[in-house]
């Protein structure tokens, strides 16, 4: 799976996603629906 170029694409994707989830301290439903109150 991982040999493809867009598969590889879309896993550098996945990864910057769950980077800045992760610095957010977005882990749950909850963290999520708090990160959003606060951006709007």
């Amino acid at each position: 799976m991982q040999e493809r170029e867009h598969t590889l694409a879309e896993l550098a994707r996945m990864e910057k996603v769950r980077r800045f989830m992760l610095d957010n301290d977005i882990t749950d439903k909850d963290s999520f629906d708090d990160y959003q109150k606060e951006i709007y």
